[in-house]
């Protein structure tokens, strides 16, 4: 039985995710490595941190797939004088290859805004589109996130507890309480890094917006023209990839042996 290799496995995810759905500022694909590796252990991660770049060649991985891209903007060096040379330095040496699929992961059918959606309830299409595809005689809109009403009416700390349990979190943060008092019923979900994004649930007409990385006066400004806001965390939602992309692959190829990333939050609370 011939092994499957990057390449193959690079081909099939991007069928699923084509990396032409990405953002322009974005940086997907195969990143680092050999096109004709073959692949029988495969890692996947949210980020490519030298912790888990170390579990990965302590464990023979031939291949790493993570959501954020180690390398976002151009190199003009590669060398061990800083954090991220060092870590493609270990990759090659290794002989790990590296793909990376984000924001066109965020974007395609059934995948990041798909996933985050159906955990909390929401039924509806993207928050923001980022591209109108002719289907026949429709137009499919694809984009990042999504908005629209929930299956049904929760109260606040309805809802949370929902958040916590299928997000696996202990805490969320939450900016204008008082302004789900009397239920909620619709909702808009940005997994990752949300900010400015609740200008988009206030033009969809949705009372919450659930995302992460918001400040202080992005949760201000929300609640001031009249959204909520459910900060669960950049890694708190988009862990869901992890386990997801070890699905994909194993649906590739079943004689794979994927690690997939402990789910362990960067930060901590007390």
């Amino acid at each position: 039985m011939s092994l499957i290799t990057v390449g193959d496995i690079f081909e099939k995810l991007n069928e699923e995710m084509p990396v032409e759905l990405a953002l322009d500022w974005d940086n997907v694909g195969l990143l680092a490595g050999r096109h004709k590796k073959e692949v029988k252990k495969v890692m996947t991660v949210l980020d490519l941190t030298t912790e888990l770049l170390d579990e990965a060649v302590k464990n023979k991985v031939d291949l790493i797939v993570s959501h954020h891209p180690m390398v976002l903007s151009a190199l003009n060096r590669v060398n061990d004088g800083d954090f991220i040379g060092r870590r493609l330095v270990k990759l090659l040496n290794n002989d790990i290859s590296y793909i990376a699929m984000h924001t066109n992961y965020d974007i395609a059918s059934g995948c990041m805004g798909d996933i985050a959606a159906g955990l909390v309830g929401i039924e509806g299409g993207p928050l923001q589109i980022t591209q109108r595809l002719n289907a026949g005689n429709a137009e499919v809109c694809l984009g990042i996130g999504r908005v629209g009403a929930l299956d049904h009416e929760y109260t606040l700390d309805e809802f949370i507890e929902k958040l916590k349990t299928v997000f696996d979190l202990k805490t969320v943060g939450v900016y204008g309480r008082e302004l789900l008092k009397d239920g909620i019923r619709t909702a808009a979900i940005s997994p990752g890094s949300g900010r400015g994004m609740y200008k988009l649930a206030k033009a969809a007409g949705v009372q919450l917006l659930i995302t992460g990385d918001v400040g202080h006066h992005e949760g201000v400004d929300a609640n001031e023209s009249g959204i909520a806001i459910i900060d669960a965390g950049h890694y708190g939602v988009e862990h869901i990839f992890i386990n997801d992309m070890k699905k994909r692959l194993l649906n590739i190829d079943e004689n794979l042996e994927v690690i997939a990333e402990k789910i362990k939050l960067p930060e901590s609370f007390y």
